[in-house]
């Protein structure tokens, strides 16, 4: 088990939670993503995010016909990062012709950039502790985006040292 898995669940167990409770930022209490964050901002590990605002989405020259949005920023953010193995794992349980779909449409993509291998795998996000502490980073990266929230910078400041990247993308 990876060693951030066992952190978080550990803290799980800490709360009195059963295993199969998950974290996500827009259902899970404030306080304890807080408290979260505090405690995973202790572990190595780095973060990134790539944002995209929705509401500015009129067009979309960017994107092929058909091309999935998700899929794109999720190979724009690949390619900013500059790897040359990336291992992905994307939320969401998918029938296997979407699975396979999202699977050649990033792998041909990567490709034409010099990614000869990528390994993607999908996950349910309530069986993998890493899944939910993504979502939680990109609450709480989406949140700091929303200066209507009084909280909207409190959660990335506690993460701060761990985000080497927020990426901007368009579509």
């Amino acid at each position: 088990m990876d060693k951030l898995t066992l952190v978080v669940d550990t803290f799980r167990v800490a709360l009195g939670w059963k295993e199969t409770h998950e974290f996500k930022f827009n259902s899970t209490k404030k306080s304890v993503i807080k408290d979260l964050l505090q405690y995973l901002r202790r572990f190595d590990f780095e973060a990134y995010a790539a944002v995209i605002d929705k509401t500015q989405i009129t067009e979309t020259p960017n994107l092929a016909p058909g091309e999935n949005l998700y899929y794109y920023v999720i190979k724009e953010l690949l390619l900013k990062l500059k790897l040359t193995e990336p291992h992905i794992i994307i939320d969401g349980v998918a029938d296997k012709k979407q699975i396979q779909k999202a699977r050649t449409y990033l792998r041909q993509t990567l490709k034409q950039h010099g990614i000869e291998k990528c390994k993607i795998g999908f996950a349910d996000s309530r069986k993998q502790s890493m899944v939910q502490v993504a979502d939680i980073i990109a609450g709480a990266v989406a949140r700091s985006f929303d200066k209507n929230k009084a909280d909207h910078d409190e959660y990335v400041k506690i993460l701060k040292p761990k985000i080497k990247g927020i990426y901007k993308i368009k579509p």
